[in-house]
């Protein structure tokens, strides 16, 4: 069947899903607040960890989606929470070193500062963004998962 030919999503599933996805968040808020899950799953599950992996701005993201869907404000207060977390990583240089970095601060970021106007999502956008520049100027495209592959 071509896509053309599909029949099209309807209000009742994307509020269906919307509402899925924001419980499933909330239920994660309590383990995964200050923490975040592991770019990777041990036996079916994502650990808590730091803020340390390529992968932690999604988790972000997810949060700051809810919120932007249902207003309330335990999502706003962990969005924050983990803002805070993104502004540490970048000050301290906490594994930012590698070409992931939009990963990181577009999902998490992007939305804290332009849809909901939240001012430290702003200046972190400024300094991650000198910081991808710092590290794209110094080794070009020399970067991979594994990490650095270059001297500055």
């Amino acid at each position: 069947m071509r896509y053309e030919e599909k029949p099209q999503i309807t209000e009742q599933e994307i509020r269906e899903a919307m509402d899925f996805s924001t419980a499933q968040v909330k239920r994660n808020l309590p383990e995964f607040t200050t923490k975040f899950q592991k770019a990777y799953s041990e036996n079916g599950f994502y650990a808590p960890t730091d803020n340390v992996d390529w992968t932690t701005g999604f988790w972000t993201g997810e949060i700051w989606l809810s919120y932007e869907d249902t207003g309330k404000d335990i999502y706003k207060k962990a969005g924050e929470i983990q803002i805070d977390s993104f502004l540490n990583r970048i000050e301290n240089k906490i594994e930012v070193d590698h070409h992931d970095m939009g990963f990181l601060y577009s999902p998490s970021c992007v939305p804290a500062d332009h849809r909901l106007s939240f001012k430290s999502a702003a200046a972190l956008l400024g300094v991650g963004g000198d910081r991808r520049s710092e590290v794209s100027g110094h080794c070009g495209e020399a970067y991979s998962h594994g990490g650095r592959q270059c001297d500055p």
